[in-house]
């Protein structure tokens, strides 16, 4: 016979599995989780949530690239003001982790018209850049990457589209780091 505690597990299994159940049957997301990293019809997400894009997506010329290069400027950013508040918090953040654990923050390129238009029209974006290098050289925490492409030799065929850089891209981004350094899986 059970002891209350045996079904008291069982019970917590029960409810987990029932869970997890409804996740899969909700989140169409977690069906997309790929079991391996080639480019399929579809996009997926990998177990660390990084995205592998569609074979429509990663197969687009660079003209149609260029197509919607003039909306990702602003893409999620439209409303952004500066909060020196936020900056503080993440600077406090860095200063807590940074004794615990390995820090690295990475500045993922934009594509290079889409920069061309941020020294235009945004260059607060290129503040926060800045932001992030001297905030790094304060808190001791190493800082790869720029969001100028030319700085860390990417090209327009080293993106998807304004914002995402193909893994190419990212290579170059992290190489400062190392022989040992792995990107999504790739040496």
């Amino acid at each position: 016979m059970p002891t209350a505690e045996q079904n008291l597990d069982a019970v917590r299994n029960e409810k987990v599995a029932g869970f997890y159940a409804f996740y899969r049957a909700l989140n169409l997301s977690y069906k997309s989780f790929p079991a391996h990293d080639g480019h399929e019809t579809r996009a997926k997400i990998r177990a660390d949530g990084s995205r592998v894009y569609g074979l429509a997506y990663v197969s687009r010329t660079p003209e149609e690239v260029m197509r919607g290069i003039g909306s990702a400027l602003d893409y999620s950013m439209q409303d952004y003001v500066f909060d020196a508040a936020r900056r503080d918090d993440f600077e406090r953040l860095l200063n807590y982790y940074k004794g615990k654990t390995n820090l690295l923050l990475v500045l993922s390129p934009y594509h290079p018209a889409v920069y061309a238009l941020m020294e235009k029209e945004r260059p607060e974006f290129l503040a926060i850049e800045n932001s992030f290098v001297e905030m790094g050289r304060r808190q001791g925490v190493k800082v790869v990457g720029s969001y100028n492409p030319a700085a860390v030799g990417c090209s327009a065929a080293d993106f998807y589209d304004g914002m995402h850089p193909k893994d190419s891209c990212m290579k170059k981004v992290l190489r400062e780091l190392g022989a040992q350094t792995r990107f999504n899986g790739m040496p």
